[in-house]
């Protein structure tokens, strides 16, 4: 008995590294969750009414009551986590679909975080901070107010703390693509050193890295984000890394449906 007390108060007495993220897609609008052991916080965010998110891939704007009414009309649950992430630049481990914002329910958090990080939750909330952000209804389109709340409040830890530079080069037609993207993953909590645009023309996008760039934790996340080819430039610094965008990508997200209603 003195040994399994010993082995339980081991795994759960020692905070998580890193952060665990939720989307709520909810019948009365969107939500935002970080939960954050490294720095003892929980962090939420919410839309509701009237508050209009971007529907990326061929959709438009939307009332955030009406977000999950239609990705179930149209079977597209899985543009959840696009939706959150062209948006808030907010990239969620988990997207959950609830009738409410009631996720931090026990058996909710069983199914999304796992009996393990759950039990790791359960022993450190009470010591935790917990934080519900006052959300504007035209907070989507305040980015100036994005880059102060998320980057403080919900960013990835392991972006924030990595040693990846990235630079954004716009290689298109489309006006301010590159900024576009480059303020998502600033808001991710990615060191964005800067956006231009380009003469050099790609299909997609191309990632252009420095040495020891894969060695960086963060290397695969941005892999996931863009799913480019890559190569390999030896006159760029450690951990430098160029992004540029193509035509393709933007019509991949319908870029133009967003910019058309500014």
């Amino acid at each position: 008995m003195a040994l399994a007390i010993f082995v339980l108060v081991k795994i759960f007495g020692q905070k998580e590294a890193g952060d665990y993220r939720m989307g709520i897609i909810a019948g009365d609008g969107l939500m935002m969750v970080n939960i954050s052991f490294e720095r003892g916080m929980v962090n939420t965010a919410g839309l509701t009414g009237e508050a209009e998110v971007w529907l990326p891939q061929g959709f438009d704007w939307y009332r955030v009551d009406r977000v999950r009414k239609l990705l179930d009309l149209e079977n597209k649950r899985d543009l959840g986590p696009l939706i959150f992430y062209y948006n808030f630049g907010f990239l969620p481990d988990k997207i959950l679909f609830l009738d409410n914002f009631l996720w931090d329910k026990n058996v909710t958090l069983v199914k999304s975080m796992g009996l393990i990080s759950w039990l790791k939750f359960f022993y450190w909330r009470e010591q935790m901070i917990f934080k519900d952000e006052e959300v504007a209804k035209e907070l989507n389109r305040r980015e100036w107010l994005l880059s102060e709340i998320m980057v403080r409040d919900f960013a990835d830890s392991q972006f924030l703390n990595s040693n990846l530079r990235l630079l954004l080069f716009n290689t298109t037609d489309y006006e301010g693509l590159a900024e576009f993207l480059g303020n998502r993953l600033s808001w991710a909590g990615f060191s964005v050193m800067g956006t231009e645009n380009s003469d050099e023309k790609v299909f997609k996008c191309k990632l252009v890295i420095g040495d020891k760039t894969d060695e960086s934790l963060s290397w695969q996340s941005l892999l996931e984000i863009f799913n480019c080819e890559t190569e390999k430039d030896t006159g760029l610094a450690d951990y430098e890394v160029e992004i540029y965008i193509g035509e393709e990508w933007a019509q991949m997200i319908n870029y133009s449906g967003y910019v058309g209603t500014f």
